[in-house]
């Protein structure tokens, strides 16, 4: 049983993996300098994904990319193990940003979704066309940074979601 869990989860890995390397190969190629992302500087990142890394293993530091996180107004999320979507996410609306997301495979609360808070993809094709559309339509991105802006206030607060934890009507 744990032999075939461990196989199922490197499956699953590699999946993710080869999805994440597509869409920042897309996203570079047609970007160029305007994209910012890649691979951290893992062991496993190195020798899968040596032209894909990020340039220095500073910058995959928690310090380093709530700095570049300012800088960029289009995030994107991609899945991870079991179908998560990951803390990525959540510091995405937090910094109020426009995002590309896969699809959630989660439940959210209140009225977080897609078109409205983020733009869905689930090929690397569709994650390059939905960046292409934030980046061409500033209006859109703009609402969509305001509706994260509002979503936060209303559910990512502290006071919001200690009062939600404690509500039991």
């Amino acid at each position: 049983m744990s032999r075939l869990r461990s196989l199922t989860e490197k499956a699953e890995r590699v999946q993710i993996n080869e999805m994440r390397a597509r869409c920042i190969e897309l996203l570079r190629q047609e970007l160029g300098p305007k994209f910012y992302g890649g691979f951290a500087r893992t062991k496993y990142a190195i020798e899968n994904y040596g032209s894909l890394l990020l340039e220095s293993s500073l910058t995959s530091g928690k310090k380093n990319y709530l700095t570049l996180l300012r800088q960029y107004p289009i995030c994107i999320a991609t899945t991870g193990l079991h179908g998560s979507i990951g803390w990525k996410m959540a510091e995405y609306v937090a910094f109020s940003k426009s995002i590309v997301s896969e699809k959630l495979n989660c439940l959210v609360p209140g009225s977080f979704e897609p078109g409205k808070n983020y733009l869905e993809f689930d090929t690397p094709e569709t994650c390059l066309q939905q960046t292409m559309k934030l980046l061409e339509s500033i209006q859109l991105r703009q609402e969509m940074m305001e509706n994260n802006w509002a979503y936060y206030k209303a559910y990512m607060q502290a006071d919001k979601l200690v009062w939600r934890t404690l509500d039991i009507t």
